[in-house]
């Protein structure tokens, strides 16, 4: 009854109404299915979705989507002036209240009801649904919430996990630890890093309160190494407020633990250095204890000393006044050193211990940097822990910008050549680097990894790297690639310090030409600089050289949000640094300032800048994904001038904001209808986007399906023609591919939904997967194939779409007309062609669109088929025909005569037709009556 007052509702236009029922007969409805770790999280229930606290949302009714302009907020309850933690869900209807935008461009994002100014907040996030206790609750956190942050940027915590600090159970015996540094951003951004050993098959890592209520929630991901890392976005405030008072936990679940199977504290770290050096400690007998030690070298003294600092959680637990422990350092079975020391029982049994190895000989540090020690923890009372010394597995990016300013010699006279550098550590002291040099006018004739210069500009070469180094064909960039294998334990230091340089010597700059600091930068999750190669920024040709260099990272996310990260080098002036993202729409970028729009970033901090942007419209991305963007950077080197860089990123957000854009395809004659945001399509069971494709289950592969505007419509694939002699039928593939000849063309065997094989090309559109050098029609929604345009396979896994050239018009475009609809380029009228042009175009244009497939039940069938309609358990029923004719399936009984009774041959006819003699209905009959 529910449901049925729901739809009429829809259909009347009163959306409201609805989400106001949804919330007081949720009671009556049975509850949902909620998994176990979905138990603990604090929010509103409603219908089948939950929501965190003070989280605005607008909620989706299947099968009709997501209602953009009903804004909803999961209010939490409060109970005699105490905020609980579950809540109740506040619906209003804000169509009718949006502002009128005071700009020429409005922005209108994805989930968005109203448009807004690019710069400003949109009005879904300044309308407040709280009510004035609850507001006044929250108001000097939401007021103040700039300062609140500010008030915590910047700051550092540690938190050592292990099994007994799990909320909300009993002490786990479990040997697994792991050690969680987190770092509080701009924006209110939690970035962690997580370091782990003995966790099997962790699952997430969970910030929850003392009770045991999921706050904050990331999936894991595990790495050979061991390590993990992460942010989590937009945290409240006052969540960061419990994490500085010590009123939060950090968990991390496994698939035997779903509720954490190590948990702790985060405490303030002071430190920002967290040591070249490191140990995860695990006891033997599962205690559900652990430790963690961090090492510093001090290289720079004259006698050689490694200071150690351990975290530990539950080695202190014992009765005794004193406790007398000890620290070993071995290789295999053989001591290398050890140390014996004393504490006092204190009531903090979480007290970190420390000490120091003095004199460490230079096998000894060696061994130590290629993981051939371990360090083992003991108490007088037989408490034991042990662990592998490896160098710092952080997740912090290592990487250097070369320019001619940072130059040991002639650097007043800047260069146009730049270079960028990306290093990674592993686990056994190895330096993975990737070195790109740009525009050398000059021969290189050296290329060194070195020191920091002395007073007397003395260096000390730690590792050539000039054999590496090679030349790109045709041009004057090139690039090194290698391992340096075996640093020493001081080389690491420096390395991870800050203090290593790349030097690059050229035929007329010998000494340095090119020179620039490894720099250890925070992690961004999103940003892959080891696959990836940056956007160098530098002068233009045309413009004089500024001797400054820099290289920026970009990405967009899933969720249509620009993350960069910009690294400068060869700065004179490092407070007045402002970077422009701008662009246009034409082919090709333009810097001579008629731009179209212009991001600003001015978050730089000694020459880094790195953060997000979410409000970016349509066409922003638009350019982005066609490269006709660039950034701009105005500096203060050995001359003043800016350093640019085209931008060219993928992306199809532009494609989601309004609907599917295949304009690069189709002629101009097309127009793709605006999509509506309540016009999905229910499909065995799952709901489907406005505009989206699949391909069905369960039938012949050769279709494809769309959403529009609640009608699914299927096309059959259509294949090219090929201009080749041999054609061979490919098992899995609906299109022959050409071969050279028929018995000794081998061809792999590939499915054409979700496997593949190497070198095969994914096409978006048709949702499918196409061998290497074979060509296809590109599906584009609503159309359908359009054969006027042919893409192409190539052997790297690349596609290249292309559509077919029309021929010039001696005629002006107004004047142009199509014949049919489905033609491919438009021609000069003539008065015959526009006389049959009104009637001929019309029905042409009505026959294209009605030669559409069907769906019944679970099958698609093309246009005119005809078959009978199959019982569950896959009987067919004889008794009634079915036919597919413009889309619609129309199903038909047989209708019997006296004549058909005479034809007692005919199984069928006994089975329809009740002819004398016949004493039962047959199964068939009576399932095709009903």
């Amino acid at each position: 009854m529910f449901d049925l007052l729901r739809e009429i509702l829809l259909l009347a236009g009163f959306a409201h109404l609805v989400i106001a029922a949804e919330i007081r007969f949720s009671a009556l409805r049975p509850e949902p299915e909620i998994k176990e770790k979905e138990i603990y999280q604090p929010g509103c229930w409603l219908g089948k979705h939950h929501y965190k606290l003070m989280e605005k949302f607008s909620p989706a009714l299947e099968p009709n989507g997501r209602l953009v302009c009903i804004l909803c907020q999961c209010i939490p309850v409060t109970r005699k002036g105490i905020i609980q933690h579950y809540g109740k869900a506040k619906c209003v209807n804000i169509k009718d209240k949006c502002p009128l935008p005071n700009c020429h461009n409005p922005i209108l994002l994805p989930g968005k009801c109203c448009k807004y100014c690019q710069g400003q907040v949109p009005f879904e996030d300044q309308y407040v649904l709280l009510p004035q206790d609850v507001n006044d609750h929250y108001e000097s956190s939401v007021n103040s919430d700039k300062e609140a942050r500010e008030e915590y940027k910047e700051q550092r915590y540690t938190a050592l996990l292990v099994g007994k600090n799990v909320v909300g159970t009993p002490p786990l015996m479990t040997k697994a630890v792991a050690m969680v540094y987190v770092l509080v951003k701009k924006d209110a951004t939690l970035q962690f890093s997580v370091r782990y050993a003995e966790l099997q098959n962790p699952k997430q890592i969970n910030v929850v309160d003392s009770n045991g209520n999921v706050l904050l929630s990331h999936d894991f991901k595990q790495s050979r190494d061991r390590k993990f890392c992460g942010e989590w976005y937009n945290v409240p405030s006052y969540y960061l407020n419990y994490i500085a008072k010590k009123q939060l936990h950090l968990t991390i679940t496994t698939k035997r633990y779903p509720r954490g199977e190590v948990a702790g504290i985060p405490e303030h770290d002071t430190s920002f250095d967290h040591g070249t050096f490191g140990a995860l400690l695990i006891s033997p007998i599962p205690r559900g204890i652990g430790a963690y030690v961090e090492f510093r070298y001090s290289y720079s003294s004259r006698r050689k000393v490694i200071d150690y600092l351990i975290y530990q959680d539950g080695f202190l637990d014992n009765k005794r006044r004193k406790l007398e422990y000890f620290v070993t350092i071995e290789k295999n079975t053989k001591i290398i050193h050890q140390d014996t020391r004393r504490i006092r029982y204190k009531s903090n049994k979480k007290a970190n211990l420390n000490g120091s190895w003095k004199r460490p000989n230079k096998r000894e540090r060696r061994l130590m940097t290629r993981r051939k020690l371990r360090l083992r923890l003991t108490s007088k009372g037989g408490t034991t822990m042990i662990g592998d010394i490896t160098p710092v597995l952080t997740c912090q990016i290592f990487q250097a910008v070369l320019s001619s300013s940072e130059a040991l010699t002639d650097s007043v006279h800047p260069l146009t050549s730049v270079g960028s550098a990306v290093f990674q550590l592993h686990d056994n002291g190895q330096i993975a680097y990737m070195i790109r040099l740009y525009s050398m006018k000059q021969n290189l004739v050296s290329l060194t990894l070195e020191s920091t210069p002395t007073r007397r500009r003395r260096r000390r070469v730690i590792q050539d790297l000039t054999k590496t180094f090679r030349y790109n064909t045709s041009s004057d960039n090139g690039f090194a690639v290698g391992i340096f294998k075996k640093p020493t334990a001081k080389d690491l230091t420096m390395f991870l310090t800050g203090k290593l340089y790349i030097n690059v010597g050229t035929s007329y700059r010998q000494i340095s030409a090119l020179r620039g600091k490894i720099e250890r930068t925070e992690h961004d999750s999103t940003i892959d600089i080891l696959r990836n190669a940056p956007f160098i920024l530098m002068a233009q040709p045309q413009t004089q050289s500024t001797g400054v260099a820099g290289h920026a990272w970009l990405a967009v996310t899933d969720k249509c949000v620009l993350h960069y990260q910009i690294l400068l080098s060869g700065l004179r002036d490092h407070t007045t640094i402002t970077a422009l993202i701008t662009g246009k729409y034409d082919s090709a970028p333009s810097y001579s300032g008629n731009a179209i729009y212009t991001i600003i970033i001015t978050d730089f901090k000694n020459g880094i800048a790195s953060g997000r942007i979410s409000d970016i419209s349509r066409e922003v991305f638009q350019s982005l994904d066609r490269g006709t963007s660039f950034m701009q950077i105005d500096v203060v080197g050995v001359t003043k001038g800016s350093i640019y860089s085209n931008l060219s990123i993928v992306n199809d957000c532009w494609q989601k904001t309004s609907g599917n854009n295949y304009n690069m395809l189709l002629d101009e004659g097309y127009k793709v209808p605006v999509g509506n945001p309540i016009t999905s399509c229910n499909y065995e069971g799952r709901i489907y986007n406005d505009g989206s494709t699949w391909i069905p289950v369960g039938n012949d592969s050769c279709y494809t399906c769309t959403c529009q505007q609640q009608k699914i419509l299927c096309d059959v694939v259509v294949c090219p023609g090929l201009k080749c002699e041999y054609k061979v039928k490919v098992p899995g593939l609906c299109c022959p591919k050409c071969a050279e000849k028929p018995d000794k063309t081998r061809l792999p065997l590939t499915s054409p939904n979700n496997t593949h094989s190497e070198g095969s090309c994914y096409y978006d559109g048709d949702k499918r997967w196409h061998a290497a050098g074979t060509k296809w029609h590109p599906y584009v929604p609503p159309f359908g194939y359009v054969t006027c345009a042919v893409c192409s396979c190539m052997t790297d896994g690349s596609y290249d779409c292309k559509r077919s050239p029309c021929p010039a018009l001696n005629c002006s475009k107004s004047e142009a007309v199509r014949i049919k609809a489905n033609d491919c380029c438009q021609v000069c009228p003539d008065k015959q062609t526009l006389v049959i042009t009104n009637s001929e175009n019309q029905a042409d244009h009505a026959v294209a669109s009605k030669e559409k497939s069907c769906k019944f039940g679970d099958e698609v069938f093309p246009h005119r088929a005809k078959w009978h309609p199959k019982l569950s358990d896959n009987e067919e029923v004889a008794c009634v025909k079915c036919r597919c004719k413009n889309g619609k399936v129309k199903c038909r009984r047989k209708k019997c005569t006296p004549d058909d009774c005479r034809r007692t041959k005919n199984k069928n006819v006994e089975k329809c037709c009740q002819c004398p003699g016949s004493h039962r209905k047959s199964r068939g009959r009576s399932k095709g009556s009903r």
